[in-house]
């Protein structure tokens, strides 16, 4: 649910007013990139100008070679694209001790680079937590539900687990719709071989056999 969090225009505001001190500027771009890669999210301002920065986030679990490369191929794109370096922000798992020495990898790549890792709430109260510190909070923890949370009652806690909520029921629907098309489609099928039932033609016989056999998958 890591997308839906963070292409929401709360988030984005959140995230962006952090880094580059700017509200309502900026909205979520399409993260498509050549052969098939995909980053989590790309802020492009909705007015550019030469003197406005892109912010590259990932969400990441683990570090490792397959990481640095994928991030490295993201900056060539945006770079190719825009001709600008963007601000990266990573919102990662792993411990900072860990994290900091293998992003040096990447510091000639990105304008700046910003790293969030679980050691920044580890201290901290429902009541301090800032809310770039939250989105990190709930993104390392992965609850599905927000009873699970020691800081439940934060406010951006609230607004991050309503944003994954109406995801999901987009989801569910979606899902809904394709069950329906599909039962219909079946029903379709059923009535095409039960119409042939009692036609000896060779081409209707082929037809029935055709539609037996898509009515015997649908199941």
């Amino acid at each position: 649910m890591s997308k839906a969090i963070l292409s929401n225009k709360k988030v984005v505001n959140i995230i962006v007013s952090m880094l580059i001190v700017a509200i309502n500027q900026y909205s979520c771009q399409n993260t498509e990139w050549l052969y098939g890669l995909t980053s989590d999210a790309l802020y492009y301002p909705e007015y550019p100008s030469e003197s406005q920065l892109l912010v590259l986030i990932e969400v990441q679990n683990i570090v490792d070679k397959n990481y640095i490369y994928y991030m490295q191929q993201y900056y060539s794109n945006i770079f190719n694209k825009y001709i600008i370096d963007p601000i990266a922000l990573t919102f990662y798992f792993e411990e900072s001790k860990h994290v900091c020495i293998k992003i040096l990898l990447l510091k000639y790549y990105a304008k700046y680079y910003y790293i969030m890792t679980p050691t920044t709430t580890n201290n901290e109260t429902s009541n301090t937590l800032e809310p770039m510190v939250v989105i990190q909070y709930v993104f390392s923890k992965q609850q599905r539900s927000i009873q699970g949370l020691k800081h439940q009652n934060n406010p951006t806690i609230q607004l991050l687990y309503s944003i994954t909520q109406d995801a999901l029921s987009n989801e569910i629907r979606t899902e809904d719709i394709l069950v329906n098309v599909c039962e219909e489609t079946k029903e379709q099928f059923k009535r095409i071989h039960d119409a042939l039932e009692n036609d000896d033609n060779p081409i209707m016989k082929m037809a029935q056999s055709y539609a037996s056999a898509r009515v015997v998958y649908e199941k």
